[in-house]
């Protein structure tokens, strides 16, 4: 009687309202039966991909694992795109707010584009929609250790900076462990450490703040930025892109050995398993017979007014009315977007 009493009182004290027990949101049937599976684990763990960065509904998925991670108890690790993809938002090298990001940067014609040893033909999300804007842009300035074909026609200026295994400098990794890097070999020719033309601009701009004469100074401040840089959010999420009627959604995964200039011109690099995967299409069995498309047939991908050749294969893990392409792949020419409509036929 007198535990009933007590529970009566602190009823009273809420204003009669009786307690009542908080109960946790269901999970979406797919997230339901993937927690359940992972409950079994003993260790379970995590990881959103790097494949993940073309999704226009990434946010959302991110969102989605960190739920589930919740629900577990488990970590959840996000992996950027390259290499030091974290390094580089702690040192600063993010779109302020209410500025343009990269993506919405090539979106569009613009009086004046720097590129920063970067190849919008291989590595935009929108490639071809890139190079056309760029070929349309006032005046495009892009410092970088290889030049192609699409950027000697779009280019006004080429400036030769080392590739990175030829100039010094840091890598973070996930979890937040600095690496230091020095050069392997001399920028050839003409070219000079990217670090130097920097410092080179910024004195000519009288930036004195930059205008560094030694690396050793450089790492100093890129290391007190990241030690005091904020921690990064997640971009809002976007509604995903429709198949077209009738058709296939391409979803690009980038290959190992074509994040970077020098990985995707690597001949004994691309003739490996994993760079022989990247140029051929993986569809789901299921869709590859509604198609009347056998596996090992040569095919031919067509999006936006552009087209790839290459090799089919099955892969029930594709879902499907999908089909799954490579992405940076060199002496490609440029598709549209990483994650959207495609036509898929026989030939080629």
């Amino acid at each position: 009687m007198g535990g009933a009493r007590r529970a009566a009182a602190r009823s009273a004290r809420r204003g009669g309202r009786p307690r009542r027990r908080q109960q946790k949101k269901r999970l979406p049937a797919p997230l339901a039966e993937l927690a359940a599976r992972l409950a079994e684990a003993r260790r379970p763990w995590l990881a959103l991909g790097a494949g993940a960065v073309g999704w226009p509904n990434r946010g959302a998925l991110h969102a989605a694992l960190a739920r589930l991670a919740r629900r577990l108890d488990a970590p959840l690790a996000v992996l950027g795109p390259g290499g030091n993809a974290r390094g580089a938002w702690l040192a600063g090298l993010r779109p302020e707010a209410g500025r343009l990001d990269a993506r919405r940067a090539l979106a569009a014609p613009r009086r004046l584009v720097w590129l920063w040893g970067v190849e919008p033909e291989y590595e935009a999300w929108d490639a071809a929609g890139a190079v056309d804007h760029l070929a349309r842009s006032d005046t495009v300035i892009a410092a970088v250790a290889y030049a192609g074909p699409a950027m000697r026609r779009y280019a006004d200026l080429i400036l030769p900076i080392a590739a990175p295994y030829e100039t010094p400098g840091s890598w973070l990794n996930i979890e937040g462990r600095l690496a230091r890097a020095e050069a392997g070999a001399p920028p050839p020719g003409a070219a000079r450490e990217g670090w130097r033309v920097l410092a080179a601009l910024a004195a000519r701009l009288e930036r004195p703040a930059l205008a560094f004469e030694r690396f050793e100074d450089l790492a100093a401040a890129a290391a007190a930025a990241v030690a005091t840089a904020p921690a990064g959010g997640e971009p809002p999420p976007a509604a995903a892109p429709a198949a077209a009627a009738g058709g296939l959604l391409r979803v690009a995964a980038p290959s190992p050995y074509a994040w970077d200039a020098v990985l995707r011109r690597a001949a004994p690099l691309q003739a490996t398993a994993e760079g022989r995967w990247a140029r051929a299409f993986h569809l789901n069995p299921q869709t590859a017979a509604e198609l009347g498309l056998e596996a090992g047939a040569r095919v031919r991908l067509e999006q936006d007014g552009h087209a790839w050749r290459g090799e089919l294969r099955l892969d029930a893990r594709v879902a499907p009315g999908c089909v799954v392409t490579g992405w940076g792949e060199h002496e490609r020419p440029p598709l549209g977007p990483a994650v959207g409509p495609v036509r898929l036929e026989a030939g080629g």
